[in-house]
């Protein structure tokens, strides 16, 4: 019984000598997430206003079904303050392969690129659909400032 209990106290000494060094690791050691650099924007924000310093990446993420022929569209952009990267994407919700008109999440990329103010904004519609108004509008202030 004695060696047992000698063997179990030396087995938990081992093993809080292995991690007790990397607990003790600096913020700046461990690894970053690669997305903490990006401020994140959702339907929350509809109407706000966010402020950005220069060089910032923002990422608006809305919602919608593109089974059901109704996609979000960036509408006004007009702006040297705010610079998009890229077109946007679409990103499917997890869904059962045989499950038929799930939806998914239409994100856009944008850098802050100087000082100044901007305003972007989104239409959820049918593009061949020209005579009907959007399903759902979206949009959002931006501020970007120096570093």
């Amino acid at each position: 019984m004695k060696n047992m209990m000698q063997k179990l106290i030396m087995g938990i000494i081992g093993m809080s000598m292995f991690l007790w060094p990397g607990s003790l690791l600096p913020a700046a050691d461990k690894p970053k997430d690669k997305d903490a650099d990006v401020i994140k924007i959702t339907i929350a924000e509809n109407g706000k206003t966010i402020k950005a310093a220069t060089g910032k990446k923002m990422e608006i993420s809305l919602k919608g079904n593109r089974t059901t022929g109704f996609e979000w569209r960036m509408v006004e952009l007009k702006s040297e303050s705010v610079k998009a990267d890229g077109k946007g994407d679409y990103d499917p919700d997890k869904h059962d392969p045989h499950m038929v008109g799930s939806g998914g999440t239409f994100v856009f990329k944008f850098i802050a690129a100087k000082p100044g103010k901007a305003t972007l904004k989104f239409e959820y519609l049918r593009p061949w659909e020209k005579d009907k108004p959007p399903a759902e509008k979206f949009s959002v202030n931006v501020i970007v400032a120096e570093k």
